[in-house]
């Protein structure tokens, strides 16, 4: 990946990191309960930030909103970007109970499945996330 100037620029970098490693855990039935960021800058600087949710999960949604709470923690200073990673650990079954302040939360299950089936069929450009 060539250097990457703007917060937005990482943004989408994320985006699309996020969405094979959550298809992957959702294969294999399973969910992440940690999720780690990292940033390489041009100097070869190193920056990590890692949040332990409450409970596995393996939605785009949740991971993304974790992702974006990581970003904000991480990006340290305003410098070229050489490298951005995203990490899924404390893998293990994940918790599908009904929770009575996210009543989307099995739609949005729904949906991912269904992405994920037009993907495995068409190729992971087939849905790209929005811009």
């Amino acid at each position: 990946m060539p250097p990457v100037y703007s917060n937005r620029e990482v943004k989408l970098q994320v985006l699309f990191c996020d969405g094979p490693l959550a298809a992957i855990v959702r294969a294999d039935g399973k969910g992440a309960r940690t999720v780690t960021f990292k940033i390489r800058y041009a100097d070869f600087t190193d920056v990590s930030r890692s949040e332990t949710l409450k409970e596995p999960v393996n939605g785009n949604q949740e991971i993304l909103n974790c992702l974006d709470r990581l970003f904000w923690k991480t990006i340290t200073r305003r410098s070229r970007v050489r490298q951005v990673g995203v990490r899924l650990s404390g893998i293990s079954a994940p918790v599908h109970q009904m929770n009575l302040f996210d009543p989307g939360r099995s739609e949005r299950h729904k949906r991912d499945e269904i992405v994920d089936t037009i993907r495995s069929r068409f190729g992971f450009d087939a849905v790209r996330p929005k811009e």
